[in-house]
C-alpha cells in the first residue's frame, strides 16, 4: 500500500510539473482568464461591419442581464451577427423579484451613440404613439405596466456600451435619456 501511495504521489507531482511547463508557469485559472480575454479580442477584431458590431453588442447585453437573473421579454432578439437590423428598443428584461423589475436597455458599440434628434430612450420616445414601441416589443400587458412604473425605481433605462477593446460600461439614463450615473464598468468583458 505504501509503495502505491508513493507512486501515486510521484505521478501527481509529475502531472503538476507538466502543467506548469505547458501553461508557461501560470495557474490554469489564470490561463483560462487570459484565453477568455484573447477570445473576446479576437471576436471583436473579426467584426466586419456596423451590423455585426451592433448585433454583437446586443448579444453581449443579453448575456449580461441573463447572468444577473433577468429574463429577456423583448420579442425581437438578435441571435447572430448577420441578423437583420431592427429599429426600436434593443432589449427589455424582467425579474419580478428584483429591483428594478424592468430594465429597458440600448446596446451601442464603439463610437455609436443614442440618436439625440429623436431623443432615443427618453420617456417620450418609449411611450410615443400610444405605447406602440413598447407594445411591439413586449406586448400590451407589459407595455402598460412599464408605462405605469416608468418613473419609479421599478423601471430602469440603461445604455450598454462596448468599446473597441471589449470594455463595457452600463449607464443609467434619466427620463430625457441623459446619463444619470454609471451602473458598472467591466474591463475586457469580465463578469458576463
Amino acid at each position: 500500500m505504501k509503495i502505491q501511495a508513493n507512486k501515486l504521489r510521484k505521478v501527481k507531482n509529475k502531472k503538476q510539473e507538466w502543467e506548469q511547463v505547458i501553461l508557461g508557469g501560470k495557474k490554469k485559472k489564470d490561463k483560462d482568464k487570459e484565453n477568455k480575454k484573447n477570445d473576446r479580442a479576437k471576436q471583436i477584431e473579426a467584426l466586419k461591419n456596423n451590423r455585426q458590431k451592433g448585433n454583437y453588442a446586443e448579444m453581449q447585453m443579453d448575456k449580461y442581464y441573463k447572468a444577473r437573473g433577468y429574463k429577456r421579454i423583448s420579442l425581437n432578439q438578435v441571435k447572430g451577427l448577420d441578423d437583420k437590423i431592427h429599429h426600436g428598443i434593443d432589449g427589455i428584461y424582467y425579474n419580478p423579484n428584483k429591483n428594478p423589475k424592468y430594465i429597458i436597455a440600448e446596446a451601442k458599440f464603439g463610437t455609436s451613440k443614442l440618436n439625440r434628434k429623436t431623443k432615443q430612450m427618453s420617456d417620450g420616445w418609449l411611450t410615443k404613439n400610444e405605447l406602440k414601441r413598447l407594445k411591439d416589443d413586449v406586448g400590451e400587458e407589459h407595455a402598460k405596466e412599464i408605462k405605469k412604473l416608468l418613473n419609479s425605481n421599478e423601471v430602469r433605462k440603461d445604455l450598454f456600451h462596448i468599446d473597441k477593446k471589449g470594455n463595457v460600461s452600463i449607464k443609467e439614463l434619466d427620463k430625457n435619456a441623459k446619463t444619470k450615473n454609471l451602473i458598472e464598468r467591466i474591463e475586457n468583458g469580465k463578469g458576463y
